[in-house]
């Protein structure tokens, strides 16, 4: 945050690496973007997209797809 509030420089050469560790708790990416999305939405804000139209557990051809 305070690279990106300017108090403080980020990488100044290419010597210095960043790490991210992107380990945490799925449970709370998707409380945020649930939270995002239900803003957005009140606001009147985005674009709703259909990803895809059913889930994979719909799908009559499931059992052709899995092997026992």
């Amino acid at each position: 945050m305070d690279i990106i509030l300017g108090k403080i420089p980020g990488r100044e050469s290419a010597a210095e690496q960043t790490h991210f560790n992107a380990v945490g708790l799925a449970l709370a990416d998707v409380g945020i973007a649930h939270v995002m999305y239900e803003r957005a939405k009140a606001a009147g804000a985005g674009t709703e997209l259909t990803i895809q139209d059913k889930m994979i557990f719909e799908h009559e051809e499931l059992k052709d797809w899995v092997r026992l």
